[in-house]
C-alpha cells in the first residue's frame, strides 16, 4: 500500500526546491521551454514498453537510439521506470512490482550513435526493461492485448561527469521505435529534450548536484500546459475511394516532478484537467483525472464525460488543453506539476491490418519542474563487460539501487 501522507510531504518538498531555486537572488530567467525537436542535456522518453506471449517469447519491443553529437566522450545516467502501480496480487494471482526503477549508466564516445533493445539491453549492454517486473513471463497482463504480458513506463536520461553530477552537454539526441511483431507494425517518436542553460560544455550546471531544476536557469523550463490535437475515436480517414478508421487514441501522461533518491522512489500525485474543443469551436469541459507517476490510457476507455468519442465530440477532429490541479480536499494531497505527454492513434485499414502513429504533445506556456537523484561516481561498483557490437564495455549499476524501490519500501 502507498504511504499517502509521506508521498505528499516529499513531493511537496521537491516542488518547493524548484520554486525556491528559480527565485533565488531575484534572478530572472529566460522563458525557454523544452521541446521534442532539439538536442539537449536531458532527454525524456514518455512511453516505452516490452511485451511477451504466455510462453515468454518477445512479441513487442522498444528500440532506443541515442547519439552524442560531439567529438568527446560523455557519461549518460539513465533511469528505466515502471509506470504502472504496484499490485499485491494481479489478475494472474501473483504480485507485481510497480512505480519502481532501474539505474543504468553508459558511456558514449565522441560522435557515437548508439542503440539497444529494451527487451535484451543489447547491443549497448543496459539492463533489460523486463527486470522491473521479473517473472515467467515478465510483466503483468497487457490491458489491450489479451494473452500478452507487458512492462510499460518511461525513460529519463542526462549527461553526467566522472563524479556523477549533471553537466552541460547539449549534444544528446534520440529516438524511440516501438515494434509489435505480432501485428507487424512499428512507429517512432523523438523524446522531450531540455538544454542546460548554465556553465560551459562538460561543466556542472550548478553547485547542487543531484537536483535537476527545469526552471529556465539550470535547464529549460517545463511546459505549463499541453496541447493535444486528436482524431475522434471512431472517426474515418477518407482519400477518394480509400478509407481507414481510427479505432482508438492512446494518451500518455506523467508529472515532471520525480524523486529517484534511495530514500524511496517517490511519486507526485496530481489531477489532470482536460478541456476539449471540436471543429465548430464548441468548448467541452468536465474531464478531471487523477495521475500518479505515469499513465497510458486509451481515450475510448475514459469514463464519463468522454468528449473524445465521435458521437460526443460531433466532429472528426478536436483539440485539447491539459494542465494539472492542486487540491487538499482528498485523503491524498494533490499537487500542481508540469506535465509531459505523448499521443498515438490506432488506425485500422481492415480487421487484420493495424498501424499506430504517435508524437509528443506540444507545450504551451512554462512551468517549473524538478528531478532528484543520488549522485554517485561514474565508475560504478560493478561493471558489465559482456562483448558489445562496438567492442566497448558498458557500465551499469546493479544491486539494491539498480533494482529500485516500490512505494511500500
Amino acid at each position: 500500500m502507498m504511504n499517502t501522507s509521506r508521498n505528499a510531504v516529499s513531493a511537496l518538498t521537491v516542488a518547493l526546491i524548484a520554486a525556491a531555486a528559480s527565485s533565488a537572488n531575484g534572478q530572472a530567467y529566460l522563458s525557454v521551454r523544452g521541446t521534442a525537436n532539439e538536442k539537449g542535456s536531458v532527454l525524456w522518453f514518455s512511453r516505452v514498453s516490452v511485451g511477451w506471449d504466455a510462453a515468454g517469447n518477445i512479441v513487442q519491443d522498444t528500440f532506443i537510439e541515442l547519439t552524442n553529437d560531439f567529438p568527446e566522450d560523455v557519461h549518460v545516467q539513465m533511469y528505466y521506470v515502471n509506470g504502472d502501480e504496484p499490485l499485491e496480487q494481479g489478475s494472474d494471482n501473483r504480485p507485481h512490482e510497480g512505480w519502481n526503477w532501474l539505474d543504468n549508466l553508459i558511456l558514449l564516445t565522441g560522435d557515437e550513435p548508439a542503440y539497444w533493445s529494451l527487451a535484451t539491453g543489447h547491443p549497448k549492454g543496459t539492463a533489460p526493461f523486463g527486470q522491473l517486473d521479473a517473472g515467467n513471463p515478465p510483466g503483468r497482463p497487457d490491458p489491450y492485448h489479451p494473452g500478452r504480458w507487458v512492462v510499460r513506463g518511461f525513460i529519463v536520461l542526462w549527461a553526467v561527469d566522472s563524479e556523477g553530477a549533471e553537466i552541460n552537454w547539449n549534444h544528446l539526441s534520440g529516438k524511440a521505435t516501438l515494434v509489435d511483431y505480432m501485428d507487424g507494425s512499428a512507429w517512432e517518436y523523438t523524446p522531450w529534450s531540455f538544454q542546460a542553460r548554465t556553465s560551459r560544455r562538460g561543466q556542472e550546471t550548478d553547485g547542487n548536484p543531484g537536483i535537476l531544476l527545469f526552471n529556465g536557469g539550470e535547464f529549460d523550463l517545463a511546459p505549463g500546459t499541453l496541447l493535444m490535437n486528436f482524431p475522434a475515436v471512431g472517426s474515418t480517414l477518407r482519400s477518394a475511394n480509400r478509407m481507414a478508421s481510427v479505432n482508438d487514441v492512446e494518451l500518455t501522461l506523467q508529472p515532471m516532478m520525480v524523486d529517484f533518491r534511495n530514500v524511496g522512489f517517490d511519486r507526485l500525485f496530481t489531477k489532470v484537467r482536460i478541456t476539449v474543443w471540436n471543429m465548430n469551436e464548441v468548448k467541452l469541459t468536465g474531464i478531471v483525472r487523477p495521475l500518479t507517476c505515469w499513465e497510458s490510457e486509451r481515450l475510448g476507455h475514459y469514463g464519463f464525460p468522454n468528449h473524445f468519442l465521435l458521437q460526443n465530440l460531433q466532429t472528426d477532429r478536436g483539440k485539447a488543453h491539459l494542465d494539472s490541479l492542486g487540491s487538499t480536499e482528498c485523503a491524498t494531497v494533490s499537487l500542481p506539476a508540469p506535465l509531459l505527454g505523448l499521443v498515438s492513434q490506432l488506425i485500422h485499414f481492415s480487421p487484420k491490418t493495424r498501424e499506430e502513429a504517435g508524437v509528443e504533445l506540444a507545450g504551451l506556456g512554462c512551468e517549473e519542474g524538478a528531478l532528484l537523484y543520488d549522485v554517485e561516481p561514474s565508475i560504478p561498483p560493478e561493471r558489465v563487460d559482456a562483448p558489445n557490437t562496438d567492442g566497448k564495455p558498458t557500465e551499469r549499476r546493479t544491486g539494491d539501487r539498480g533494482a529500485g524501490r516500490t512505494a511500500a519500501n
